[in-house]
């Protein structure tokens, strides 16, 4: 290798030790010379099942405990009848996926469907046909490679979420043919993959998440007909081969410090209480237990963020956590309050980010579809479910009201704390015009701001990293209005596809922001590795009768360039529904700037003459104008775009769909754009000195800094209420 070369990749490989930390560092160093000198594989030769069986005489007693429920805690009968009483109504949603389940078919990342074979398609992805060898060692498997394309394909039927769904149909309806469908997809995982052999055991978060899975497909099928002996002391031996598996690699997922460490800690936590029988349980008890106590306080920030940068992954982060802290005071042995405190921090943050209407979050972040305990019918989008029961099981209080997303509560905390989230509150008293909009929420050390009125709602990102960055999206503005997204996030899609699509959505070019001479505002050292961080920050100010309400903050990623250059961001919320985002970047030298917004794919007009794009949404029409202060810009809009990653957004992993992805470009040594989005046509005008934008019942005067700063200095808002004013601090 050229000099140069080897220069480079010596700098990438300082920087990425930095960016990791020495501890996590050597953690990871330490796993691969273990890997890598064949350890493992000696460790973990393929083996056979009967040897984790337990003794026929030690069965009773595990029959009996699971008699008792794991953490319903009620009577299999009565629980029917409970279940049935408190969600009346979800029947057919439940009993359909079930169906599905049980007449051969299998769903990937809740969304698409295929033919399933038990007997034979653990190995195969049914949408290519690519198979991974299922002879292969695991620690000889590849996550990508061509022959058998993306793995999480097959690890997605191997992560165990049917038996939640399955579990639940037969408690609802006592229907036998859910537990039969149950043991056929058990028989044939133990058939094609028993313990340690073949790719599927590759990753010990895999095993930890199919490890809760079985646990609870233990307790919930164990009284029926069709667990016999032999089936019931197999699932128990299954359950063993996976803690053994996930004890052997936990130095990685402590390397990794997210959600890998935190689902094996879990894991081996539930396995050491469930399976005392086995002389290895304290020892899994312990080392999960100690996993879990040194990594939350490092994985979940003082304000509830979460150190992965994802909404779905903050998901499953609490499932696991919800499911670690109550088995912990089920079966006696509670985790340290550290835990429950951070875990009560974390389910507020990812309440704040609920949209009121649909329970959906901004699809901000990786996102590979995981839903790591589906314990309602509410769809995969909506949060409610983990929002609520990670609540209730750090504070012991309920954060929502009624609804079918406290299904997970009946499973995770019982039948009376159901019963009470499923009585109906006092009447909430009709809208006022009067009443201030909802409280907005910062988190300053996680780096999100987010916006409140009543009809419409922003989430804005400006983070000072400490953890490493999943995506070069820095000022990021997610906009939601009447429970649509308007201005989106583009989602992961595929880690592990054919060019381009290997995360290719984690680029500034897809978010909406401002990107500069085509590059990102970090640097980008491999698929999921930024290094160069961008740094931000941002704050907010409301008016005093909350009319108005005005975000400002930077980031430092351009500050690489040469010559260096600032990029400033200020998001002013007009009354409920509209807002005006001004973007300033000031250079010494030339640059091409472009301004980029991702909206959702409605009918639409486009007026380029006027900037303008009109969105005929479901809940009215809807517009987005951006321009310039001085000159006009160049604008593009996009759909789905078949050539290459822009104009798509991915909500589910492995599945895209067209998104509008509206530019507007310009070039010199400095660039002022603004960007004006609500539901109506307004009346807007734009001079040097600021801005008048006015609707049917409503006006606001925005007056400007220096012009050349393209700061808001102040805004006055009137309507028929009276005036409310907006004075923005001075930097």
């Amino acid at each position: 290798m050229p000099l140069a070369g080897l220069t480079r990749r010596a700098r990438i490989a300082v920087k990425a030790v930095a960016a990791m930390g020495l501890r996590r560092t050597a953690l990871r160093v330490r796993h691969e010379l273990i890997e890598r000198s064949g350890w493992l594989a000696r460790r973990y030769p393929p083996g056979e099942l009967a040897r984790w069986i337990p003794a026929p005489d030690e069965l009773p007693r595990l029959r009996a405990q699971c008699a008792r429920g794991l953490f319903a805690q009620s009577e299999p009968a009565a629980l029917t009848h409970e279940y049935r009483q408190l969600f009346p109504d979800i029947g057919p949603a439940l009993t359909a996926e079930a169906d599905r389940l049980a007449a051969g078919e299998m769903q990937y990342f809740s969304r698409l469907w295929a033919p399933f074979d038990p007997r034979a398609d653990w190995f195969r992805n049914p949408f290519t046909g690519q198979v991974v060898d299922g002879r292969a060692h695991w620690t000889h498997v590849s996550w990508d490679a061509p022959s058998s394309g993306d793995l999480k394909y097959q690890l997605e039927p191997a992560r165990f979420a049917w038996v939640f769904k399955l579990a639940r149909a037969y408690r609802y309806t006592a229907d036998e043919k859910y537990a039969a469908a149950f043991w056929r997809l058990f028989d044939g995982w133990c058939a094609q993959n028993p313990p340690q052999a073949g790719p599927l055991w590759i990753c010990g978060q895999e095993s930890a998440l199919r490890l809760l899975a079985m646990v609870f497909g233990l307790y919930e099928f164990a009284a029926s007909p069709e667990s016999h002996d032999d089936r019931f002391g197999r699932l128990v031996g299954m359950i063993a081969a996976h803690a053994d598996r996930i004890l052997g690699t936990t130095v990685y997922a402590r390397s990794q410090q997210n959600n890998h460490a935190l689902s094996e800690g879990v894991g081996l936590f539930t396995a050491g209480l469930v399976l005392q029988e086995f002389s290895a349980a304290a020892r899994w008890r312990s080392a999960g237990r100690a996993i879990v106590e040194e990594q939350v306080p490092l994985q979940i920030y003082d304000d509830g963020g979460y150190t992965q940068h994802s909404h779905n992954y903050h998901r499953v982060m609490l499932n696991v956590l919800t499911w670690g802290v109550r088995i912990g005071e089920q079966l006696g042995e509670p985790l340290a309050p550290l835990v429950s405190r951070r875990l009560g921090l974390a389910a507020n943050f990812l309440r704040e980010m609920l949209d009121p209407l649909t329970g959906q979050v901004p699809n901000y972040g990786p996102n590979d579809g995981a839903l790591i305990l589906p314990l309602s019918v509410a769809p995969y989008e909506d949060y409610r479910p983990a929002v609520q029961a990670a609540g209730w099981a750090a504070t012991k209080t309920l954060a929502l009201g009624p609804g079918d997303w406290n299904e997970d509560l009946l499973w995770l905390a019982g039948v009376e704390v159901a019963r009470r989230a499923q009585t109906p509150a006092a009447a909430t008293p009709p809208p006022n015009a009067s009443l201030p909009p909802p409280a907005s929420a910062h988190f300053a050390t996680a780096g999100y701001d987010v916006l409140r009125g009543r009809e419409s709602w922003g989430m804005i990102r400006a983070a000072r990293y400490r953890d490493r960055p999943n995506q070069a999206d820095q000022l990021h503005l997610d906009l939601w209005w009447r429970g649509i997204n308007i201005a989106c996030d583009s989602g992961a899609y595929l880690y592990n596809g054919t060019p381009p699509w290997q995360n290719a959505l984690a680029v500034t070019a897809v978010h909406n922001t401002v990107g500069v001479d085509d590059q990102d505002q970090m640097t980008r050292a491999g698929r999921f590795l930024w290094l160069d961080w961008a740094q931000a920050q941002g704050n907010a100010i409301r008016s005093p009768r909350g009319s108005l309400e005005l975000w400002r903050g930077g980031h430092t990623g351009y500050r690489r360039l040469d010559p260096r250059l600032e990029h400033h961001r200020e998001v002013l919320r007009l009354g409920d529904q509209h807002w005006l985002v001004l973007d300033a970047l000031a250079g010494d030298q030339p640059h091409r700037y472009r301004l980029h917004w991702l909206l959702a794919d409605f009918p639409h007009r486009w007026d380029e003459a006027l900037g303008a794009l009109r969105l005929d949404t479901p809940a009215g029409p809807y517009l987005v104008r951006c321009g310039l202060a001085e000159g006009t810009p160049e604008y593009s809009l996009v759909t789905g775009d078949a050539h290459s990653t822009r104009g798509w957004r991915s909500r589910y992993y492995g599945n895209r769909e067209p998104a509008l992805s509206l530019a507007a470009v310009t070039n010199g040594q400095g660039a002022r754009f603004w960007t004006l989005l609500g539901p109506a046509d307004l009346e807007l005008s734009c001079a040097a000195a600021g801005f008048r934008v006015a609707g049917a019942q409503w006006q606001a005067e925005i007056q400007l800094t220096a012009a050349q700063d393209f700061r808001i200095a102040s805004v006055r808002w009137q309507d028929a209420a009276g005036e409310d004013r907006l004075e923005a601090p001075r930097d």
